[in-house]
């Protein structure tokens, strides 16, 4: 006997091809929202910047990883936009949807990702990163500001500047320096730990005393640091030997 004929293919089910002819591409913005959130808060992610920096040696190896880590933030803040605006566009074209129901949609997509780029504006990462490119352009041409201060016993374990979440990488100390003058004006600096800095705590400046008294007993050091940032790429102890 000859073979039965097979059957034709089984049609698509109304619940598949309703699924993909209107709800899938309805769904499509939240989709992009849950994406772009995701691309950014992983540039947040303190593995992300400890993979940067953490094994810098050197201020400028410090400094590229910190600009490439504000390119990241800034890439993420543009794909976490980009996909949900792809995704509200596709739906208005393919869904069965009003433009009531799509504004409603865009509103809820787009208030979350403000607030990040909100986020990024507050913190001015662009700033940040057109001040890191000329800090940098000044590291490889050596160009470096300097300046003779006093180092003040108040110190504080942190990074450069930057939106930071908990348990971020901390690869510098800020300093706050001073010159000789009657009226202290005190001015940041970041020394980076792979540097090696270690003062004496005894020997900075004390704030409770005379300036005679701190040019006689207080430790003072030449800082050489860009200009932009205040990283400072090398402190030398006046009178002693250098670090960095």
């Amino acid at each position: 006997p000859e073979p039965a004929p097979e059957p034709p293919p089984a049609a698509p089910s109304e619940a598949r091809r309703a699924f993909t002819g209107s709800l899938f591409p309805a769904l499509l913005p939240f989709i992009g929202l849950f994406l772009g959130v995701l691309v950014f808060w992983l540039s947040l992610t303190p593995a992300v910047l400890n993979l940067l920096v953490g094994q810098a040696e050197s201020p400028e190896a410090l400094l590229r990883g910190y600009r490439t880590w504000y390119i990241l933030l800034i890439g993420g803040a543009v794909v976490a936009v980009l996909l949900p605006a792809a995704g509200s566009v596709i739906a208005l074209k393919k869904a069965d949807i009003s433009l009531t129901l799509l504004g409603l949609v865009v509103v809820s997509v787009g208030f979350p990702l403000f607030l990040g780029v909100a986020m990024l504006g507050q913190e001015d990462v662009p700033g940040l990163l057109a001040r890191s490119g000329e800090d940098l352009a000044q590291l490889e041409s050596g160009q470096l500001e300097q300046t003779t201060v006093w180092l003040s016993p108040r110190t504080q374990q942190e990074g450069l500047p930057g939106p930071y979440a908990e348990g971020q990488p901390e690869p510098v100390t800020q300093y706050s320096a001073t010159g000789a003058s009657a009226d202290p004006t005190w001015t940041p600096f970041y020394i980076p730990d792979c540097l090696g800095f270690a003062p004496d705590r005894q020997t900075l400046y004390n704030g409770n005393e005379s300036i005679s008294w701190n040019e006689e007993n207080s430790q003072q050091y030449r800082l050489s640091y860009t200009t932009q940032l205040h990283l400072v790429v090398s402190v030398e102890p006046v009178g002693e030997e250098a670090y960095g």
